[in-house]
């Protein structure tokens, strides 16, 4: 329960965090306040988050199988 908690926060945090790069990243670069656009770079922003923490999750996993298996 308290893994599922942890994980909905980090996630709610992530698109937070995205959707704020993504307003600001298009004022920047003076992108068309339309919705296609902005949900687009909102999930670029979002993925370029998160693939380095599944990433990581999947390394680490591996690792412990290595451990494992040794």
């Amino acid at each position: 329960m308290l893994d599922h908690l942890l994980f909905s926060t980090l996630v709610a945090g992530l698109q937070d965090l995205a959707a704020t790069l993504a307003m600001r990243v298009a004022q920047a670069w003076r992108i068309p306040n339309t919705r296609g656009l902005r949900l687009l770079l909102r999930f670029l922003i979002f993925a370029a988050l998160v693939m380095p923490l599944f990433l990581g999750l999947i390394a680490a996993l591996l690792f412990g199988l290595h451990l494992l298996s040794a």
